[in-house]
Formats: C-alpha cells, sequence, structure tokens
C-alpha cells in the first residue's frame, strides 16, 4: 500500500508540473496495478476505488476506458463516496451507463 500510495503521489506530481509526460504514466500504472491488487486483498476503500474509477476515466497508467470508470465510481459510491456519485452520474450523461458494463 505504501508504495502504491507514492507512486500515485509520484504521478500526479509529474501531472501537475507537466515534466515526464511518459515517467507520469509509468508511476500511474504502478499505482493503477497496485490499488487492483489491494482490491483483492485489503479492507474495501472509497478512496481507493475512485482512484481507479479516475485513472480509468482519464487514461492515467491505462488506456481510457469509461465502461471501467463508472464501474469504479459505481463501486465507490457503493462504499460511500457522494463525488463519485457525482461523476458515475456525469458518465451516464455523457452515455456510459451500466447498459454498457
Amino acid at each position: 500500500p505504501q508504495f502504491t500510495r507514492f507512486s500515485y503521489r509520484l504521478g500526479r506530481l509529474h501531472q501537475q508540473t507537466g515534466s515526464a509526460p511518459a515517467l507520469f504514466q509509468i508511476y500511474f500504472e504502478k499505482a493503477l496495478n497496485g490499488m487492483l491488487q489491494e482490491e483483492q486483498t485489503a479492507e474495501p476503500d472509497a478512496q481507493r476505488a475512485v482512484r481507479i474509477a479516475s485513472m480509468y476515466r482519464y487514461g492515467l497508467g491505462t488506456e481510457v476506458n469509461t465502461t471501467e470508470a463508472f464501474r469504479w465510481y459505481t463501486t465507490a459510491a457503493e462504499r460511500g463516496s457522494e463525488y463519485a456519485e457525482i461523476q458515475r452520474q456525469k458518465l451516464a450523461r455523457e452515455g456510459t451507463s451500466a447498459n454498457n458494463l
């Protein structure tokens, strides 16, 4: 978990500063893989699910995949994230919904 959070933060730092675009994608890819593993073994966590959803939505460390983003925002909303519910509704208005799952 520590390495996953560190990779995510490094990715965000490089993304926000505009430095080394290829490097921030590598950090995000490591973070995404770590978070997906944590989903299998750790306690359910809404914030982790929101981060996974956002990474799929915006193509951070992976290809853009709005269907997966919708699915993870739904998971996060079910875990109590109001932010995730808002993002899920936005995606549904854009044409991504449970029908695509």
